[in-house]
Formats: structure tokens, sequence, C-alpha cells
């Protein structure tokens, strides 16, 4: 048979951009697919090559195969580039991304009916069952049972987070990873006109996120010297310096943690 490649047809790319989010589906990455202009800036990505001497190219699919749904997902431009490392990124390495990506929104479409929606109960979140590999990187040593209570600790955390819109939590991330310990890494302390600057929020758009992270006892704010101190600590347990430490350990974004809400990465 010969080798062709053909287009995905109008089903399959309606079903990509629905299941995507409009995003990219790299994790931690959020680049839009589609720009305020209405105009497509991401790429459809072949899992397995659309054509011989292609990245991870398979001989044995067929053309309809190839053009699949489940073969096909969409990626920013420089995570298209990235993931053609075939080495690293594998066919089972793209395909459980794709999966793990298009679950959290699996269920937006159901609910697009309703007149109003509390879009924070939409994000899947991937909780930790094991945090064996954080106990590994971050060289803990826990026993199971430590590492169960620890479980808990941050199933309570979890909890509120998700809880949090989205944009509250990608500024939350923003705020942990340019924040400085203090007081035996059980707090982080954030210069508010840094974060204004380097987010370019307005300035009443950061005043209404501050204020939710309040809200929900994640954060203590001193509008008068124009500091935050984030709240973090579950009995003991400092959650921003460990997973600030596991993330750069790992070469990971912080924001596939804090905003992705996957914590299955530490097991």
């Amino acid at each position: 048979m010969e080798v062709k490649r053909l287009m995905p047809d109008k089903g399959v790319l309606r079903e990509l951009y629905l299941k995507s989010g409009n995003q990219c589906a790299f994790p931690g990455c959020h680049e839009v697919m589609i720009d305020s202009q209405g105009h497509f800036v991401g790429e459809i990505c072949h899992i397995e090559g659309a054509m011989p001497g292609g990245e991870r190219f398979n001989p044995k699919q067929s053309n309809e195969e190839r053009r699949a749904f489940s073969n096909l997902m969409l990626l920013c431009r420089n995570h298209h580039a990235t993931t053609n490392d075939v080495n690293k990124y594998t066919v089972p390495v793209l395909s459980q991304m794709k999966i793990k990506h298009e679950e959290k929104f699996t269920d937006i479409a159901a609910r697009m009916l309703e007149t109003v929606i509390d879009y924070s109960n939409l994000k899947k979140v991937f909780a930790a069952r094991s945090l064996n590999k954080i106990n590994k990187v971050l060289e803990w040593n826990l026993s199971a049972d430590e590492l169960k209570e620890s479980i808990k600790d941050l199933n309570k955390f979890v909890t509120v987070l998700q809880t949090l819109p989205k944009s509250t939590r990608q500024l939350l991330s923003i705020m942990v990873k340019r924040g400085k310990n203090i007081h035996s890494q059980q707090k982080f302390k954030i210069y508010l006109p840094e974060i204004e600057k380097a987010t370019s929020l307005d300035r009443s758009k950061l005043i209404e996120h501050l204020k939710i992270l309040e809200q929900y006892n994640l954060a203590w704010i001193d509008w008068d010297e124009g500091e935050a101190i984030l709240l973090n600590s579950q009995r003991g347990w400092p959650l921003y310096s460990d997973f600030n430490k596991f993330c750069i350990r790992e070469n990971r974004d912080l924001a596939e943690l804090i905003v992705d809400l996957d914590f299955s990465i530490l097991d």
C-alpha cells in the first residue's frame, strides 16, 4: 500500500479542538491553539509519523490510522519541535500525554448547555497515590505508612487548590517560583510589585486574585508593605518548598502541580 499523507477529516479536527481545551497538550504549557482573533496558531502532531522518515513512523499503520484521532494531538510550535526527540518522547509517552491532557476536558461538552457553570468543577485532579517518586528524589527516606499520612495531608491541600479559579492557580504558581522561604521554610514571602511587573497584571486584577488566596487561607497580604505570605504548611510539611525542589531536580514545570493539578507525577 502506498503511503500518503492524508489531512484529518473535519470530524476528527473538531474533536481534537474540543478536547484540547484550547491548550497545548504538553504538560505545564498553556499556549492557546486558537488565538483571540480566531486564528489557529497551534500545530497538529502525529504521534506515529505521517510519512516514512517522520518521527516514530510505523510502517504497519494504514493511511487512515495515521490520520485518526487516536494518532493526533495539538501542540504549540515549540513543544511540537521538542517532541521530535524520539528517544525521550516515544509513542507510549506521547499517547499518555494526549490522554491525560484530554481527560481534563471530557466533561465540558456535556455541561455546556447549563446556564451557569462553575468551571473549577470541570478540572480533573490526578491524585498522588504513593509519593514514592518525591520520597526518592528529595531523599526523605519515609516508610510506606509515613507516606500514607503525607498523602492525606496533600489531599487536604489539593481540595482547596482545586476550588480556585485556574487563573488564580496560575498566579499562585508564579508567586511560588519567585517566593523566598522564611520561618524554617514553612512560609513563602513575595514582594507584590515584583509579581505585578512580572505578570503585567492590572493592579485591580492582581488584587482580586490575592483576595481569593486570602479567602481560602492560602495567603496573608500586607497591603501597606506590598508583601504577601503564602501559607503552605500541612502538619509541618512545607509543600511549596518541596514542590519547587522536586520540579527543579526533575526538570518539570511547577505549573504541572499547581495549575494542572497533576500530583501523579510525585508517584
